[in-house]
């Protein structure tokens, strides 16, 4: 970190890998995405650990999400009320994606939100985008339907990606006044 002259004023060393995403904190902590040393899928840009440092570099707290159906990834946002909006990478096996209407083969991964509250790590809100799909390939699966009927609603079968990497967002931004609702 540097003042606005470019003399550097605090430095950092991390023990593991920095992922996408990092932030100064107005009280001189750093809150970041690092690296693990193993993940079970990565598409580029993957944190999979949550982690808060003091400006001596010890950790605060750290909050991981890495397993092999949940990777965090790319971006976090700091909330208003402290909370963090975190993104994760949601994996869904072949049974999984075809029940799901999908015209391939799986697994796949879908992107998935959700609002950490950092003091508890409770999840406070999460929106799945499994949850919004439409599809008309499958119509024994509860998302069938007419697509330009449900434009609210993403097309599961838009795209095909070999690798399952449906839906691979980098990064969302908060604008104006931002309201969570917790249903």
């Amino acid at each position: 970190m540097s003042d606005k002259t470019g003399v550097k004023l605090q430095t950092w060393n991390f023990s593991s890998n920095l992922g996408n995403d990092i932030e100064l904190l107005p009280d001189g902590n750093l809150i970041g995405l690092f690296k693990p040393e193993e993940v079970s899928f990565s598409f580029g840009g993957y944190g999979g650990i949550l982690r808060k440092l003091s400006p001596s570099g010890d950790t605060i707290w750290e909050y991981q999400v890495n397993s092999e159906n949940e990777l965090l990834h790319h971006d976090f946002e700091i909330l208003p009320n402290g909370n963090i909006l975190l993104m994760i990478w949601e994996r869904f096996d072949t049974i999984q994606s075809k029940s799901l209407g999908y015209d391939g083969e799986g697994p796949i991964y879908l992107e998935k939100i959700c609002e950490l509250n950092p003091n508890t790590f409770e999840i406070e809100w999460e929106w799945l985008s499994g949850e919004h799909l439409i599809q008309d390939f499958d119509s024994s699966a509860s998302n069938y339907g007419i697509i330009a009927d449900h434009p609210q609603k993403i097309d599961l079968n838009y795209y095909e990606e070999e690798n399952g990497d449906l839906m691979h967002a980098n990064g969302y931004s908060l604008v104006g006044e931002t309201h969570i609702a917790n249903d």
